[in-house]
């Protein structure tokens, strides 16, 4: 078994699928086909557990509800040339991005019934591919582009009306705007790329941002990712459920802090969770004890794709928020989207949802109560 307190080894001699039987129950597979959403979007239902999975058929998007507990599948609803992700609000209105520039709204809690266009962007304007809504239904907030120009948007839209109200706008890529869930008046977004060069050359100064009408209504720039002793590479942040500070990783390329897992409140001030040179996206539980992460190649490794599949080896590792100790849960493997892997802690804390390549479909991981326990400790 891997140590709970050291990085995962990989080894192209191991299986895929390769499970923690002292973490893990059981797993549970979704249809094939099937995606989970991003990792700052929800698609959990209110019961903790049920999430809410895609799959695709050609053209089609069906959305199903996978309850674990019970290993049903449920179908919710379908649409049309989805762009990719997408996120429900607690009261089942799932939002949603077309091919055509649509923003569009599906109740899930009324099969059958077609979904609601909220707005079209304009010609030569583009959304993202991940819009969020807020938990009472009544806000939706994503990003638009126009890349000639060099304009690109973050947005609320009002559900009931569809009128659009702009909260800020930069000259560069902004981009992965969501709500924070403690409190809705407040919005992450990122300056996207992520490239130490561009780091160094100052395009980038820092990719984590906070927005707020009152406190910083242009957006504010939370974590510095360059200054006279640090040139620091960080990627995949995602807002917390318990307070409002944001999750991320630090990147083993980066020069003047250790790579691994580390938050940052709305205020600037950081610390690191967990050290490690492999995190890639990471989420975090409903109480903020738990984190988990997958992973990537290892360092200075051209690749850790296995020998049978196309794919790169990607583990789910749990992580202590308090004292950074770590749990090997699953040998999952990843590609391009939407088969990252984007695992999620279910509101219930007793499921691990992600999406795995080579087998095409999301999953859950039942975890071991006497486990968690320990890794507590």
């Amino acid at each position: 078994m891997i140590s709970a307190n050291s990085n995962p080894v990989f080894s192209q001699e191991e299986p895929l699928s390769l499970s923690n039987k002292e973490a893990v129950v059981r797993v549970v597979k979704g249809p094939v086909n099937s995606y989970y959403t991003y990792s700052h979007s929800n698609a959990f239902l209110p019961d903790g557990h049920t999430f809410v999975a895609a799959q695709r058929e050609g053209a089609k998007t069906r959305f199903i509800a996978i309850d674990p507990t019970k290993n049903t599948q449920t179908p919710v609803g379908e649409v049309e040339n989805i762009r990719m992700f997408y996120s429900i609000s607690s009261n089942g209105l799932l939002v949603f991005i077309t091919n055509d520039m649509k923003l569009e709204l599906l109740d899930i809690t009324k099969p059958g019934t077609p979904p609601k266009v909220v707005a079209q962007a304009l010609e030569s304007w583009r959304y993202s591919q991940s819009p969020d809504i807020s938990a009472d239904g009544r806000q939706i907030t994503v990003d638009r582009h126009e890349y000639t120009a060099r304009r690109h948007i973050i947005s609320v839209y009002n559900v009931e009306t569809g009128k659009e109200r702009i909260v800020t706008e930069k000259s560069w890529l902004a981009n992965h705007a969501c709500f924070f869930p403690t409190d809705n008046d407040w919005i992450m977004f990122v300056h996207s790329g992520n490239n130490l060069q561009e780091i160094k050359d100052s395009q980038i100064e820092g990719r984590i941002w906070a927005w707020n009408e009152e406190k910083y209504p242009a957006g504010k720039m939370i974590f510095t990712q360059k200054d006279e002793s640090r040139v620091l590479s960080t990627t995949h942040p995602i807002p917390m459920y318990h307070k409002r500070s944001i999750l991320f990783v630090m990147d083993p390329e980066s020069i003047g802090m250790s790579p691994g897992l580390y938050e940052v409140n709305t205020e600037g001030e950081y610390r690191c969770v967990s050290p490690s040179d492999y995190d890639l996206h990471c989420n975090i539980s409903r109480d903020g004890r738990l984190a988990v992460v997958d992973t990537r190649k290892i360092v200075n490794e051209p690749s850790i794709a296995h020998p049978k599949t196309s794919s790169r080896i990607s583990d789910i590792v749990l992580v202590n928020m308090a004292n950074g100790k770590r749990l090997f849960l699953y040998r999952s493997t990843m590609k391009s989207h939407p088969y990252h892997v984007h695992p999620h802690i279910s509101p219930d804390g007793r499921w691990i949802v992600f999406t795995d390549f080579d087998e095409k479909r999301a999953m859950a991981l039942e975890l071991n109560p006497e486990a968690i326990r320990k890794l507590l400790e």
